[in-house]
């Protein structure tokens, strides 16, 4: 049974202040606002959901509201989402994209506007250890784009800058760390390396690449 279905783009960033809804398109950088309304709220949290994929089913109630069909004109319209009718099995299903911050390594004097206390506010944390991987997998490089996801490069990390790393993190409120690399088990010191992690308190996710696939182990 075909349904109706309202997505966002994999590309776009939703947030939002006590009045508007903020859909930013990270590929053209453009930015629309959206007034909030009961209506509007429902859908937008339901998309945000991280059982949704960006991709709720629209009542015939709701889908034939003003403020729905405003909405979804603007979605498509700016290129942020649209609307689909197909059965369940068939929805979109889309990553909500993760915003990462490039900090400067030195700002001191060169920015007026940057804030050191801005650390305070980081809660999860991508560690490429390693770009080493023999592996030759098809869009190497494209996924690690989309979500977390091992990745083949030219870079990798000494076991002392690991150390003075390990150090610095244990001084901010990190919850979350995801080990990636190229191929990360290929490392000579592998064992030693994750296992210094374990004095850092918080949740580790080690992403590495089997048959194929691209595993996730926990610590």
């Amino acid at each position: 049974m075909k349904k109706k279905w309202i997505y966002i783009e994999p590309f776009v960033f939703i947030w939002q202040d006590c009045e508007y809804y903020i859909f930013y398109n990270c590929l053209n950088g453009q930015k629309v606002f959206y007034p909030i309304n009961n209506t509007i709220r429902s859908i937008v949290q339901a998309l945000c959901n991280d059982n949704s994929q960006y991709c709720v089913n629209l009542n015939e109630e709701v889908e034939n509201s003003e403020e729905i069909k405003n909405l979804i004109t603007v979605l498509i319209e700016n290129q942020l989402g649209n609307i689909v009718s197909c059965s369940e099995s068939d929805r979109p299903v889309n990553i909500p994209p993760k915003l990462m911050l490039d900090l400067p390594k030195d700002t001191k004097g060169e920015n007026e506007n940057y804030d050191p206390k801005i650390l305070d506010n980081i809660n999860e944390l991508n560690i490429q250890l390693s770009g080493n991987c023999n592996l030759d997998c098809n869009y190497c490089g494209d996924y690690n784009l989309q979500f977390i996801h091992c990745c083949k490069s030219v870079y990798s990390l000494s076991e002392s800058s690991i150390k003075q790393m390990i150090k610095q993190i244990n001084q901010l409120k990190v919850s979350k760390i995801n080990l990636t690399g190229g191929d990360i088990l290929s490392l000579e010191n592998y064992e030693t390396i994750v296992d210094s992690f374990n004095s850092i308190n918080a949740f580790k996710i080690i992403v590495v690449r089997e048959t194929g696939f691209s595993l996730n182990s926990y610590l």
